[in-house]
């Protein structure tokens, strides 16, 4: 029994008896500073739990995207979680000012080759959709169609939960066949304009919206 019980429980942890290190002045008397290893592995520590912290927020940003649609509700006590992002076929899309764009719907037909064409001086115009309801999402997506070179030189994203207050999210530059808006955090709203702030070299051509 004294044997099994000095094995089991009486058994220092390596952690409690290893020796600590110190750094001795020049002076000769002893001084309670670690070690410079102790401190790099310390901090080394403190940045690794900071990444899982990280990740951790980063997959709860990214549950919350892939719910989709609406923030929640609170009816009664009772949480509504998000739906998935309205159907295109129930989206409503405008531009401003208005006869900018000729075929404007076909931005969000869902069909490629298919393609709404500005005027040639388009700058500070915009183009509104109306998702029906409140959504969820953290990326856009312009596709220029057969017309690779129609991409706006800027594009300014701002959003709205009443279609009557925007609030700029972020401006980027246009790119060649596709242009890309990666929001930094998902975004809650039910209306997204997409602004012009400069013009390219070819009239804007937008064959599809995409909304994730």
């Amino acid at each position: 029994m004294d044997i099994w019980f000095s094995a089991t429980f009486a058994a220092p942890s390596p952690w409690l008896t290893r020796p600590k290190e110190y750094n001795v002045p020049s002076f000769g008397r002893m001084s309670k500073v670690p070690l410079y290893s102790d401190l790099k592995r310390t901090r080394r520590c403190m940045h690794q739990r900071f990444n899982e912290t990280y990740q951790l927020m980063g997959l709860a940003v990214l549950a919350a995207g892939l719910l989709g649609g609406c923030g929640p509700k609170f009816v009664h006590n009772k949480t509504v979680f998000p739906k998935q992002i309205s159907p295109y076929y129930v989206w409503a899309i405008s531009d401003h000012p208005r006869g900018t764009f000729s075929n404007l719907r076909s931005a969000i037909d869902n069909n490629n080759l298919t393609m709404a064409t500005s005027k040639k001086d388009y700058k500070g115009a915009s183009v509104t959709i109306d998702f029906g309801r409140s959504c969820l999402f953290n990326s856009i997506s312009i596709l220029h169609g057969e017309n690779e070179f129609g991409f706006a030189g800027r594009v300014a994203v701002t959003t709205s939960l009443d279609g009557r207050k925007f609030i700029h999210r972020r401006t980027f530059p246009g790119n060649r066949k596709i242009t890309y808006l990666l929001l930094m955090t998902p975004v809650r709203a039910r209306f997204v304009r997409l602004t012009a702030v400069s013009r390219g070299s070819k009239p804007w051509a937008i064959a599809e919206i995409y909304v994730q």
